[in-house]
């Protein structure tokens, strides 16, 4: 969590620190933390969860590759090395203002 010092940029100096803390941070990554779930199901086999939504649609080429970034992230930092994804499942939540909103799970092999 950044906390910021409001005296800071109540003086004007905020802006330059709110600007800094925006450039360093990447949005993608704090998604993938925050709605993707991994895991190692077995020696060479992988399970990923990806809550899907406006912002990341489940139909969308630019989200999927989005996705497939985030899929190469979790697998290297499990030891896992090249991967294939083997199935890919989505599943709408019902009764939601949007059809973007679910869950896609996908599940892959590790080489």
């Amino acid at each position: 969590m950044i906390q910021i010092n409001m005296n800071l940029i109540n003086k004007g100096v905020g802006g330059s620190l709110i600007a800094l803390c925006v450039a360093s941070c990447s949005v993608s990554e704090f998604d993938r933390r925050a709605t993707s779930i991994f895991e190692m199901t077995g020696e060479k086999t992988w399970r990923m969860e990806v809550q899907t939504s406006l912002v990341y649609e489940h139909d969308n080429l630019k989200d999927e590759k989005i996705r497939m970034k985030w899929l190469a992230s979790h697998t290297s930092e499990n030891g896992c090395g090249d991967h294939q994804v083997i199935s890919r499942f989505w599943t709408k939540v019902p009764n939601v203002y949007s059809d973007s909103v679910g869950k896609l799970v996908y599940k892959g092999t590790c080489d």
